[in-house]
Order: structure tokens, then sequence, then C-alpha cells
């Protein structure tokens, strides 16, 4: 009986700050803009999932925005949108803090109203995982007459949510719900439904610091313990690659609590 009853109040005040934080949201909508030749692409989580959608889809959302003759304006998380500024994809690429933008009443709203006087014509979400507070409510302030996201799983809202966030789009696309499915699968259901062909890849520029040689970049740890492979594994597939393609200069990339898998 306890834990219904806080079962209850969890819901109950969860609710009343998601209807808070749109109410409060709504204050950007008052500002009037003029609509520019503008796509905005919206792509907050984290930077294992941006390097995948690299290679899954990135290329063939800013040529889909781009035929209709739109500069390409990426919303990007903060943490790696400096490196997206030097792949040079986007036009502009504008970097935004997804918890604080989340909890940080101020800096939200300096954010949404930015994001409104871009005056999109077009806004793409193609993360599968949306947050409601985060890519559900862009899409709702930023105006742009059409709007296109992904139908998306459960794996950051609930259902209630989702089909509230759903509302916020003109056309939603269907991607895999299975929770065993790698996220390159959903970004190419996405693309295969905004394009009708399958994603392509973007090559990724070699870095100058390693004189022109190619590099093997492994990456150790993940947000989540559960994620990381065994490091016996790791070492066995790093141990081949290392005699198999002699030539090439293998990188351990990692935190410093990744130091003794290192």
């Amino acid at each position: 009986m306890r834990r219904c009853v806080h079962a209850a109040l969890g819901g109950a005040l969860k609710a009343l700050g998601v209807g808070a934080a749109m109410l409060l949201d709504s204050i950007c909508l008052l500002i009037p803009v003029a609509k520019r030749d503008v796509a905005i692409i919206v792509r907050l989580d984290a930077i294992g999932d941006f390097f995948i959608w690299l290679q899954s889809g990135a290329v063939d959302a800013v040529n889909y925005a781009r035929a209709s003759g739109y500069r390409t304006v990426l919303l990007a998380n903060a943490i790696w949108a400096d490196y997206a500024r030097e792949l040079g994809l986007w036009d502009e690429v504008v970097g935004i803090d997804p918890g604080r933008f989340t909890w940080n009443l101020r800096y939200r709203v300096s954010c949404l109203c930015r994001i409104r006087r871009i005056g999109a014509r077009l806004l793409i979400q193609p993360r599968s995982a949306r947050v409601f507070l985060q890519e559900d409510e862009m899409a709702r302030i930023s105006g742009a007459p059409q709007r296109i996201g992904s139908a998306g799983t459960l794996l950051n809202t609930n259902k209630i949510l989702s089909k509230l966030g759903a509302r916020f789009y003109h056309q939603l696309i269907k991607v895999s719900q299975c929770r065993d499915v790698h996220e390159t699968i959903r970004n190419n259901d996405f693309i295969v439904g905004l394009t009708g062909k399958a994603c392509s890849r973007l090559v990724l520029p070699v870095m100058s610091r390693f004189g022109g040689r190619k590099v093997v970049a492994v990456a150790l740890g993940a947000g989540w313990s559960g994620r990381v492979w065994p490091v016996e594994r790791l070492g066995r597939l790093i141990e081949y690659i290392a005699r198999s393609q002699p030539s090439l200069k293998i990188v351990l990339l990692g935190m410093p609590s990744d130091r003794p898998m290192a």
C-alpha cells in the first residue's frame, strides 16, 4: 500500500513538473519570428551515439534539408559541439547542455528563445530515445511549419509523455522498438522513412597529429557499466587488429577511471 502511495505521489509530482516546464516554455511562443530558409537538426545524445549517427544518417539528414534549399543548423550536445563544428557538415552548430537545459530555468528559456528566433521552416529530430522536456519541447517551441521526428522508443520516456510529445511533430517515422537492436538499425530506419534510401556514411578526416596514419580508436568506458565489454574480449580483439593490421595505430580513449582497464 505504501509503495502504491509513493508511486502515485511520484507520478503526480512528475506531472506537475512537466506541466510547469511546458507553461514556462510557452513564454517563448510570444516571440514573433520571421521564417527563413533554415532547417534545424536536433541531436542531443552523448558522444558515442553521435559518432554512431555520423555513420548512419547524419549526412542524409543534411542532404535532405539542403535539397530544399535550406541552410542547416545543428542543435548539438555541448560535449561534442566543437568537434561537430570542425567537421563542417552543418552550416552552424549550436551547443546545448542537456542537463542544464532540463534543470536550469534561465538557461532553458534562453536556449528556447534562441531556437525560436532561428525561424526555421523545417525541423528534423532523428533520435529514437526522445526526451520530452528536451527534443519534443524544442520541436514545439521552434515554430517550424514542418517538423519531422522519430516515433522513437520508451527508453527515455513513458507512454503518456511519448504520446503527448508526438503531437508536436507533423510527421513521425517509425523505428524498431526492440531493446536489443543496435542504434545503427534505428538510425537507418529513420533515414529510409525520410528519404526512401538506406543511410550513408561520413568519411571522417584523418587526424594530423598521427602523421596521416590510419587510427583505430577504442572507447573503454560507457555511460553505464553494464554496457562495457569484458576487458578480456576487448584485449583479444585489439590483439587481433594489431597482428592483422600492423600499420594501424591503436589509441585507447577513456576517463581517469578507465586507466586500470587501459
